[in-house]
């Protein structure tokens, strides 16, 4: 029962390692604002995504096929108040969009007593039952980050993904996954 839930889990882990790998990179000019509308963190949106985590959890344990919604909110919240339970300081202001068939970070990364903006987003979709996950755009600042360091982020964050599957994991099919107006919906069902 646990190793299905810690897949499920991975969909919002991977938008904390992706902001996570992004904290490692040099400085950088401070982009403007993010012009979408400041998401507001709390526990009641954690925790109701923990709440729906659970009822798939509940639905693959019973052979019954699963659907997955997350909001912006729930999304933003969990993963900010994960981040403040370990202990993570380098990240700040996390702002997670769900919009356009991408998930879309924006924070501010403290590297060397300097406060940078940045940018990262991640086309997420189902591929052959499988998650797949592709950084699609990272920015520190007005600056892109090359292309051979996104190479490496992806190939990072793809090992990531393997070492978070295990044998009882693999039994989860992954049939949808759809990004749109600050919703994220999947969907699957037992092997």
């Amino acid at each position: 029962m646990e190793q299905p839930r810690k897949y499920l889990l991975l969909i919002a882990f991977t938008v904390l390692i992706t902001a996570a790998l992004a904290c490692n990179l040099p400085g950088a000019l401070r982009r403007g604002q993010n012009q979408l509308e400041p998401i507001a963190v709390t526990t009641e949106e954690a925790d109701q995504l923990e709440d729906n985590l659970e009822e798939v959890a509940d639905a693959y344990d019973s052979g019954k096929p699963f659907t997955l919604t997350v909001t912006e909110a729930q999304a933003t919240s969990l993963v900010t108040l994960k981040l403040q339970s370990i202990g993570e300081t380098r990240l700040q202001n996390l702002q997670i969009y769900l919009r356009d068939g991408k998930i879309q970070v924006f924070g501010d990364a403290l590297y060397e007593g300097m406060t940078l903006p940045i940018n990262v987003a991640a086309r997420v979709s189902a591929s052959h039952g499988n998650l797949d996950l592709e950084i699609s755009e990272a920015k520190v600042g007005f600056f892109d980050i090359p292309e051979s360091m996104l190479d490496q982020f992806q190939s990072q964050l793809d090992q990531i993904i393997l070492e978070q599957l295990s044998p009882d994991a693999s039994d989860v099919v992954i049939e949808d996954i759809s990004i749109a107006n600050g919703v994220m919906t999947i969907t699957g069902h037992a092997r």
